[in-house]
C-alpha cells in the first residue's frame, strides 16, 4: 500500500507552505533553527473565523503578525513647523518658503528618503548623502523634493496627494525644457540626479508604465553622450555609483511592464553587463562587505543582469527564437546562491534576492510550457518557497528599507498565489509595503494581483500587455 503523503495542518508557517511535518518545538521548530529562518506561529490554522473566503485581510494580518513593521521612521506631527536646514548642514540659501513647504521639504529628509534607504548601503552611498546636496545646487530641484514630501503625506492626508501632482507636473514643465539641452558636462550629472527622482516619485504617485519608459529612455540618453571609458571611471565616485545602479534597477523592472509601442524607448539587452565590471569594483576597500558598495542590486548584480534578459526573451519571444537561451537560464536561476552574511541589511536583501530569483523561474516557466496551469506543482512550490523568504523579509526598518526594489517580484508571485493563505500573505506584504514606503506601487500591487485572481488570469496576465502597461512597479 502507498504511504499517504502527510497533510501539515498545524505548526509554524514555513513548514505549511513547504508541506512539511513540522515538530511543533518553540519558539522556533527545528526545521527553523537549522535553515535560521524566523519561525512564525500564526493562529489561523486551528481558528475556525478564517476558514471562509472572505477574510483574507485578517487571516494574513495574523500569519504575518510577528514581521510586521511600524511604517514611520522619524514620527512627525502634521502641525510642527521647523526653520528649514537640510541634513548634514545643507542649507537652502536664497529661497522663500511658506510653513506648508517647510513642512513637505522635512517630511521629505525625514521620511521619504529614510524610507527608500537600502539597509546594506555604504553611508556616502544613501540618498540622503548623494541626492538632496543638489538641491542646493540646482534650485529647481526644489518642486520635486515637495511632490515627494506631499506624496507622502498624502498617506495619510488624502487632500496631499493633490499637491504632489501640482508640485510635479510644475517641476516637469519647466524640467524637461532644460533637459532638451545637449553636450556632456555637469548638467548632465544634475539630468541624470533627476531622472532617478522623477522615476522613485512616478512609483510613489503611481504613474504608469509609459511615463517609467521616457523617463529612463532620458536617463539612458545621458549614458549615450557620455564616453563609456569616461563614464566608467567615474563610476569610482558615490554619486555616479547611485545614479548608475538606480538607472540599471530602473530599466531592469520595466521590461515586463512596457506597452509594446514603448519597448523601443528602452536600452537593447545586454546593457547591464555593459557596466558589470564596473559596478563591482569596490568603491570602498575598507567597507565591512563588498556589496555594500552597491547600494542598490547588493550582492546580486549577476542576478539582475539574468532578470534583464529574461524579461526580455519574454517580450520578443514572438519575434524571434529564444527558447534555447531561456532554458539555459532557467538551469541558471536554479543554482543561483545569495552571498550568505550575518548582516540584517544583507539577509533582508538575500531574502529579496531569492524573490527575484525565483519570480524569474516563474516567467520563464510559463514562456517555455504555456500549457503549464498555475495548479502545476512545480509552479505551486515555487510560490511555496517565494512565501518563506516574503514572510521573513522586513520591508522596513530603522536602518533602512528593502521595500523599494520588492515590489516587481511580489507582483509576479502574487500572480502564481493560488490558496488563501498564499494571496493573504501576498496582500498583507503589499499593505506592509505601502505602511511603510507610503507608496502608489504598493497599492499597485494589490490591485493587479487581484485583478489576475478575478479574472483567473494567474501568470496569463504576463500576456496582457496593455493592461500591465498601466502600472509602474
Amino acid at each position: 500500500m502507498a504511504k499517504a503523503k502527510l497533510r501539515v495542518k498545524t505548526g509554524c508557517l514555513a513548514c505549511k507552505l513547504k508541506k512539511k511535518k513540522c515538530d511543533e518545538r518553540q519558539p522556533v521548530c527545528s526545521r527553523c533553527s537549522k535553515s535560521a529562518r524566523q519561525c512564525i506561529w500564526p493562529e489561523l490554522f486551528s481558528d475556525k473565523r478564517f476558514k471562509g473566503g472572505n477574510n483574507l485581510h485578517s487571516v494574513a494580518t495574523v500569519a504575518l503578525k510577528s514581521s510586521t513593521v511600524v511604517a514611520s521612521n522619524v514620527s512627525q506631527s502634521d502641525t510642527q513647523l521647523m526653520s528649514f536646514v537640510f541634513p548634514n548642514n545643507h542649507i537652502l540659501p536664497g529661497v522663500v518658503l511658506d510653513n506648508h513647504e517647510i513642512e513637505l521639504l522635512n517630511r521629505f529628509t525625514v521620511s521619504f528618503i529614510p524610507a527608500i534607504s537600502p539597509p546594506h548601503a555604504h553611508e556616502k552611498l544613501r540618498p540622503l548623502s548623494t541626492f538632496v546636496p543638489y538641491v542646493t545646487v540646482r534650485q529647481e530641484l526644489i518642486d520635486l523634493f515637495l511632490a515627494c514630501g506631499a506624496i507622502d503625506k498624502s498617506w495619510n492626508h488624502h487632500d496631499s496627494r493633490a499637491r504632489a501632482f501640482d508640485y510635479y507636473k510644475r517641476f516637469l514643465k519647466n524640467w524637461r525644457k532644460q533637459a532638451s539641452g545637449e553636450g556632456p558636462g555637469r548638467f548632465d550629472n544634475l539630468v541624470f540626479v533627476t531622472v532617478q527622482l522623477v522615476l522613485l516619485l512616478d512609483k510613489h504617485i503611481g504613474t504608469n508604465s509609459r511615463s517609467v519608459c521616457g523617463h529612463v529612455s532620458m536617463g539612458f540618453k545621458v549614458l549615450q553622450r557620455q564616453s563609456k571609458t569616461s563614464y566608467l571611471e567615474a563610476t569610482h565616485q558615490p554619486i555616479q555609483r547611485v545614479l548608475l545602479e538606480s538607472f540599471l534597477y530602473n530599466y531592469v523592472v520595466s521590461i515586463l511592464f512596457a506597452a509594446e509601442e514603448d519597448l523601443d524607448l528602452l536600452p537593447p539587452i545586454g546593457t547591464l553587463d555593459q557596466f558589470k565590471s564596473a559596478l563591482e569594483n569596490p568603491i570602498f576597500k575598507g567597507a565591512s562587505e563588498v556589496w555594500a558598495n552597491n547600494p542598490v542590486m547588493g550582492a546580486s548584480i549577476d542576478l539582475f543582469s539574468k532578470i534583464e534578459k529574461l524579461s526580455w526573451f519574454f517580450r520578443l519571444q514572438s519575434r524571434i527564437p529564444v527558447h534555447s537561451e531561456a532554458q539555459i537560464l532557467l538551469e541558471e536561476l536554479k543554482e543561483f546562491c545569495a552571498v550568505q552574511s550575518d548582516d540584517y541589511g544583507l539577509h533582508m536583501h538575500q531574502n529579496v534576492s531569492y524573490m527575484y530569483s525565483i519570480a524569474g523561474r516563474l516567467i520563464l516557466l510559463k514562456m517555455l510550457h504555456p500549457e503549464f496551469p498555475d495548479t502545476d506543482p512545480q509552479i505551486e512550490s515555487l510560490v511555496n518557497e517565494a512565501l518563506v523568504y516574503l514572510v521573513n523579509t522586513k520591508m522596513g526598518a530603522h536602518n533602512g528599507c528593502v521595500g523599494s526594489i520588492v515590489a516587481w517580484p511580489l507582483a509576479i508571485i502574487g500572480f502564481a498565489s493560488r490558496s488563501e493563505l498564499q494571496r493573504a500573505i501576498i496582500l498583507r506584504k503589499a499593505e506592509e509595503l505601502g505602511e511603510t514606503l507610503h507608496a502608489g506601487f504598493a497599492l499597485q500591487v494589490s490591485e493587479l494581483v487581484r485583478i489576475s485572481w478575478e479574472e483567473g488570469l494567474g501568470l496569463n496576465i504576463l500576456y496582457a500587455t496593455e493592461l500591465l502597461a498601466n502600472f509602474a512597479l
